[in-house]
């Protein structure tokens, strides 16, 4: 009987405990931490790749106990709270011990404060009196009672101070030692359990902390050893081990910090009130495009802001972006600021053409000068090449036939084909110098129109990243898509495209790259080069961008192609199993498709250069060559198809390098098998 009195009396006062947490103490503002967190944004892996400070300058990413190694957890229970697991949010007589310690040494040196506590300590954010303790105690049991020992841990790990205005364990774990605190080493983890008992003198954010630091780390792992929670190897494994730590917020070079997306970061937590964000982000491809972008601007003028977008075509998602190094004082982002396309147009005129069956790959089309309204568009060589197939033409980006052919077309029929109502591209509907860069259009857009080429013709709207609250994938224009999805043109056009970009010249340094359709395209006043190309299940997009106060001029087959490449080159694809082969490429003419002639009186023709002929260099000239090559320019014939070097074949048709100073006989063959020679004396 006396038992059971004992038993009913603290039930009854357990209940009253219970009444004065849940109508008193319970504060339901003080437990809504969304408004101290961090915006986050992480990959397909869930790692984080970027975030931004909360409104009182502070870093709070939510953590919660799944997202951290198992160890660390064990570690902290063992160095926080040893009877986690068997109290209500109190350990009564961990405070017992603390209050005859306090008494006997006059002072407060030990607080007998539980994890729940500790949180409870946290979200109160008060002086530590009594009086604090006992509502930190009333909360703490609030907290365990009506959420649980699992969001009592998640909280904890989530509010934890590391110093230096980084917060939480997660935080702390990406800013100090560059991983996901699922992959903390028993040291690591040690270090990450120590710091929060006094995060502004041992936090090792500060070199002076170090020693002070390690030592209160040894303390935590020897609490660990002690209460069986690692073994003795373990432990002195762990003491001995020599933690290596960054601070990642800045340390650009030895980090590949956690900031990999952050132009994307900066847009997503623009457009959306949700704290925790997911992209498609692929790890390895975005490594990869990142060192790209590093190695480049180690080696070139630093003014030059790169823009980079990696999409998987299968999938439609968005796995690869870089919009800037955002280090280093650029406040646009390249991959999402409207820019001039360049020729990177051209393409999908050639598409629609073959498409509407105005012309084939193997017609005859003119590149001589015409007029338009007192303009004459010209070539990048500033040369004509007389009458050449179209395939040739759009392989070597003559701007003639484009201009020709888009007349035909329509420039308004194109941009309307492409844009379908979600503006890609802006542009001047009735202007043909479209075709030539006028339009302007984001490096996102853009990758994602070249999409239609490894699709078959189709083109699928881009996923970008979702919230967990929102699982639909949101665009760059505050609006969700709709699952925009068209047919730009047919298959057969498409994959003619397809074949015929892997023909377009490689950069130099990559002639075996024979996989990889791509297209450049350069801005008429040289400060955008673009490269577009794909291969297999990913589509790239580069462009880079001078400022004005840079005096290099940028072209997309010297900046960008090289980019371009070298990212396919360190990128895994898999490989496209899908029926790429296109009927239009089989030299099989219809008779009024032979030749294509634009029948409008605006465009008048003034020259036609039929006759094959090299006009650079001069005959029986001397010559200094361009880093050991000489390039050449030719007019007339018909679509240039070999180019010998004293009787030796070269690989390219319009340049060739030397090994010594000499005489040298340069002879070209067109399609049509006539011919030019000329001797040069070439110097190095």
């Amino acid at each position: 009987m006396k038992y059971i009195r004992v038993l009913g009396r603290a039930l009854f006062y357990f209940s009253l405990f219970l009444f004065l947490i849940s109508f008193v103490f319970l504060d339901k503002d003080i437990l809504n931490i969304d408004k101290k967190l961090s915006y986050t944004l992480y990959d397909r892996e869930n790692n984080l790749i970027a975030y931004s400070k909360n409104e009182d300058d502070n870093y709070y990413f939510r953590t919660t106990k799944d997202e951290v190694n198992p160890q660390f957890l064990k570690i902290l229970i063992a160095s926080e709270d040893k009877r986690f697991n068997y109290h209500l949010g109190v350990d009564f007589i961990a405070l017992a011990r603390s209050f005859f310690l306090n008494l006997k040494y006059k002072k407060i040196v030990s607080g007998g404060s539980t994890i729940a506590m500790q949180s409870a300590k946290l979200l109160l954010n008060h002086k530590r009196t009594y009086l604090a303790k006992v509502k930190e105690m009333l909360l703490a049991s609030a907290l365990t009672l009506y959420y649980g020992k699992d969001r009592v841990l998640s909280l904890y790990l989530t509010l934890s101070p590391y110093g230096s205005s980084i917060n939480s364990t997660k935080a702390a774990s990406y800013f100090l030692f560059n991983k996901s605190p699922l992959n903390l080493t028993l040291s690591e983890s040690a270090l990450l359990v120590a710091i929060p008992k006094h995060p502004n003198t041992i936090s090792i954010i500060y070199k002076e902390n170090k020693d002070r630091a390690f030592s209160y780390k040894n303390k935590v792992l020897k609490s660990a050893f002690l209460n069986n929670v690692i073994s003795k190897k373990a432990y002195l494994s762990a003491i001995k081990e020599n933690v290596t730590s960054y601070d990642c917020r800045y340390n650009l070079k030895k980090c590949l910090y956690p900031q990999k997306s952050y132009y994307l970061g900066q847009y997503v937590f623009s457009n959306t009130k949700d704290k925790d964000n997911y992209s498609y982000i692929d790890k390895n491809i975005q490594d990869t495009l990142l060192r790209v972008s590093l190695d480049f601007k180690e080696n070139n003028d630093s003014s030059i802001n790169l823009g980079l977008v990696a999409i998987d075509n299968t999938k439609n998602e968005l796995v690869g972006y870089i919009g800037g190094i955002h280090n280093e004082g650029f406040t646009s982002d390249a991959t999402r600021a409207y820019r001039s396309t360049g020729s990177i147009l051209k393409p999908f005129i050639y598409a629609l053409a073959f498409d509407k069956k105005i012309i084939l790959p193997h017609s005859i089309i003119e590149d001589n000068k015409i007029t338009i309204n007192a303009w004459s568009p010209r070539n990048f060589d500033k040369q004509y090449k007389g009458n050449v197939r179209a395939k040739y033409a759009l392989i070597n980006s003559l701007n003639v036939p484009a201009v020709e052919l888009l007349a035909k077309l329509q420039a308004k029929n194109l941009i309307f084909n492409l844009n379908h109502g979600y503006r890609a591209l802006k542009c001047n509907d009735d202007s043909l110098t479209t075709a030539l860069g006028s339009c302007s259009s984001s490096l996102l857009d853009i990758t994602s129109l070249y999409t239609i080429f490894s699709n078959q013709g189709i083109y699928n709207s881009t996923k970008i990243f979702y919230t967990k609250k929102d699982k639909p994938y949101l665009n760059f224009y505050n609006t969700k898509y709709k699952d925009l999805t068209y047919r730009f043109v047919d298959k057969d056009s498409s994959n003619a495209i397809l074949h015929i970009l892997k023909e377009t010249a490689r950069p130099f340094g990559f002639s075996s790259f024979n996989k990889i359709s791509y297209k450049t395209g350069t801005s008429s006043n040289y400060k955008d080069a673009l490269a577009l190309g794909f291969k297999d299940n990913i589509t790239i997009g580069v462009r880079a961008i001078k400022s004005n106060k840079n005096n290099i001029n940028l072209t997309g087959y010297t900046i960008a192609a090289p980019l371009l490449f070298k990212a396919f080159d360190e990128i895994n694809t898999n490989l496209d199993t899908r029926d790429v082969s296109s009927t239009l490429l089989q030299n099989k003419y219809k008779n009024n498709l032979d030749r294509f002639y634009l029948n409008d009186e605006r465009y008048i023709s003034k020259e036609n250069k039929d006759k094959l002929k090299i006009v650079f260099p001069l005959d029986k000239s001397l010559i200094i060559a361009n880093d050991n090559c000489v390039f050449l320019e030719y007019a007339g014939g018909f679509n240039v198809k070999k180019l010998y070097v004293n009787d030796i074949l070269q690989d390219q048709t319009n340049v060739f390098c030397i090994k010594q100073d000499g005489q040298y006989n340069i002879s070209i063959v067109d399609e049509n098998l006539d011919s030019d020679s000329i001797e040069v004396f070439i110097k190095k």
